[in-house]
């Protein structure tokens, strides 16, 4: 018996768009990559220009590349209930959907998370969010 689309993982179903995402890894960032509960998991120590030190994941969704990768800071613990742009599940929210397609990499979204991290940094100081809502 085979296994359906949505049960064989989309880096099978995209194999030029995992080798693409597995390239720009390499390239452009020291985040490690893992297969964890069936999804593709990115995690990197992002360090910033204010001192900050930030443990943070990307979730590829089972859909991916048409959906896209989901972000979650795991260190710190930041309470999403009263920061902004922020999800109730966690994650962080970088743009908005009609801004994301399919080209959308999860290498876009690990740069949006480092403008999302010096939007926080600056809110915790001030209480103001920087960049513009959506």
């Amino acid at each position: 018996m085979s296994k359906s689309s949505t049960e064989t993982p989309w880096w099978e179903r995209h194999p030029v768009r995992a080798q693409r995402e597995e390239d720009l890894r390499r390239e452009n960032t020291k985040a490690k990559m893992k297969i964890e509960d069936g999804e593709m998991v990115w995690t990197e120590i992002i360090h910033t220009c204010c001192g900050g030190i930030f443990a943070v994941a990307f979730v590829t969704q089972k859909d991916h590349p048409f959906s896209p990768p989901r972000a979650y800071i795991t260190h710190p613990e930041i309470d999403t209930s009263t920061v902004p742009h922020t999800w109730a599940e966690g994650h962080l929210d970088l743009v908005m959907e009609q801004d994301m397609d399919s080209n959308t990499t999860i290498l876009d979204i690990r740069n949006w998370t480092v403008l999302w991290i010096t939007c926080y940094q600056i809110h915790i100081n001030t209480r103001e969010w920087v960049a513009p809502d959506h």
